[in-house]
């Protein structure tokens, strides 16, 4: 199963970023720039608890740990209940917050991943993080328009060749082209 979302976050080397090895052979419904990703391998698992000491059985990082376990064995609603968990345990825990708004957007349940972009904007409203969340909600729906609304609130809350990628390939299949080259100039 494959995400539309790719390294949401944008960060280098933590959280959802890390979760997926992306291919970018593959786009999003011919959405240049848009990336599919699978669940992580073996060695990207290693490398994740690499160094980290063990969680505390029941904590909100070892329930974080046990989703990515999951994804890697296709267990989406597994993965999607165990950050539930870790999410009641800490609310404002912004990776696995940002994993259940993938799954909940690749499963079709994009009205609960834009709810979960909502309350990431409302933690951190200077960070683009909610916006980029958002934006990949939209596109897992198809609403381009919408996905670069929220890609252009991201791109100016803080610019980054992942959130000017993601707002070209939305602006483009939103049939704004000509618009989405001179936006990012």
């Amino acid at each position: 199963d494959s995400t539309p979302f790719g390294s949401m976050s944008g960060r280098d080397a933590r959280g959802p970023t890390e979760l997926y090895e992306c291919k970018a052979s593959h786009t999003l419904s011919g959405v240049h720039g848009m990336s599919m990703c699978r669940a992580p391998s073996a060695s990207t698992m290693a490398f994740m608890t690499e160094g980290r000491g063990p969680a505390q059985p029941g904590s909100a990082q070892a329930l974080y740990r046990q989703a990515t376990a999951q994804l890697a064995n296709e267990d989406g609603n597994g993965a999607a209940h165990s950050l539930r968990k870790a999410i009641q345990l800490k609310p404002q825990f912004a990776d696995a917050q940002v994993l259940l708004a993938e799954i909940e957007a690749r499963s079709g349940r994009h009205a609960e991943a834009l709810k979960i972009a909502e309350s990431v904007q409302r933690q951190n409203p200077k960070s683009p993080l909610g916006w980029i969340v958002q934006g990949d909600a939209h596109i897992a729906a198809r609403s381009y328009g919408q996905a670069a609304k929220a890609y252009e609130a991201a791109f100016d809350r803080g610019r980054s060749g992942l959130t000017a990628v993601k707002l070209h390939g939305a602006l483009v299949h939103d049939g704004r082209a000509g618009g989405a080259d001179v936006r990012l100039k």
